[in-house]
């Protein structure tokens, strides 16, 4: 990465902290606001609790009536289009963790890497989990507290460890 490109890299990230910082004095509807004036796509009645980061809020997409927990973290890559998409009717536990970009290790330079993180619909992600690049997350999902998601996950069902596996169904009530 060139000097120019850095310092628009470093420019944007300044930015980024500088609004994340001061969103944290601001109540929530005030905060997830500033995120929208430089491109987060949230819907309505979307909850940004406080302590959360953003990377690069232009790369995450929130559906509506959806809930972030404070100490949540969402990274994807300066230099790739993965982006992370949250559907409708979530709840985002504390620290969560969402990794889009990462590195190869197959390559000696660790050449960057990144993929989209897509989590479903109604999706319930326990507190500490850490979802990793490329994953989806079906609808009506629940991933248990301190999950390490590093593959896909079925619709309706409940997963739980590192790496997180199949517990059972999710049954639901009508």
């Amino acid at each position: 990465m060139n000097f120019s490109n850095r310092f628009k890299n470093g420019s944007w990230l300044l930015i980024i902290n500088t609004i994340l910082f001061i969103g944290e004095i601001m109540p929530w509807f005030i905060r997830i606001n500033l995120l929208k004036i430089i491109g987060l796509k949230a819907g309505k009645s979307t909850f940004l609790d406080n302590k959360i980061y953003i990377k690069y809020p232009w790369k995450l997409r929130i559906g509506k009536n959806t809930t972030i927990n404070r100490g949540v973290e969402f990274y994807s890559g300066v230099k790739s289009t993965s982006k992370i998409i949250i559907g409708n009717n979530c709840a985002i536990a504390p620290n969560v963790k969402f990794y889009a970009a990462g590195h190869d290790p197959n390559t000696r330079n660790l050449t960057d890497s990144s993929a989209d993180i897509i989590i479903g619909n109604n999706v319930w992600i326990g507190a500490n989990s850490i979802i990793l690049q490329g994953v989806t997350v079906g609808d009506n999902a629940i991933v248990g507290a301190g999950s390490l998601v590093n593959k896909d996950l079925e619709r309706n069902c409940i997963f739980a460890g590192v790496p997180a596996i199949f517990k059972r169904e999710r049954v639901i009530e009508k």
